[in-house]
């Protein structure tokens, strides 16, 4: 014996096939890639009254050098241990990476700090991470 009709058979499995494929890309979209980034100062030179500082991020992923945000930061030690970091400048790296960044002269503490922030580079829905990276030098 039948139940139903041939319509209500087609109704039911096209749901039951929409809740599956909606679950699968659910699950598809819930991805994160993490891709390593590197970051180094290559130089800092000073003309007695600034600093120029400047260096190259790198990454196994070429969509991960170009327009990331670089952060340079003076580290001094903080009462009672720690430290304390005064954002001197801000920069944004070159299509391969490289970056620069002037700041009044060096700190007292004398160490500097670059920071090349975090970044998703994955199409809608997907997160592909270019990771944060930082650097320090005295």
């Amino acid at each position: 014996m039948r139940h139903g009709t041939m319509s209500g058979r087609l109704i039911s499995l096209a749901a039951g096939v929409a809740i599956l494929v909606g679950s699968g890309a659910a699950a598809a979209g819930a991805h994160t890639t993490t891709y390593p980034t590197g970051i180094q100062i290559s130089a800092a030179t000073s003309d007695g009254g600034h600093i120029i500082v400047s260096g190259y991020i790198s990454s196994e992923n070429p969509k991960c050098l170009g327009n990331r945000l670089v952060k340079l930061y003076a580290v001094e030690a903080a009462d009672g241990g720690g430290e304390t970091l005064t954002l001197l400048d801000t920069d944004r790296t070159s299509k391969h990476g490289a970056w620069a960044a002037l700041a009044d002269d060096k700190p007292s503490g004398g160490e500097l700090r670059a920071v090349v922030t975090k970044r998703n580079i994955g199409p809608s829905g997907h997160k592909h991470v270019c990771a944060r990276a930082e650097e320090t030098t005295a």
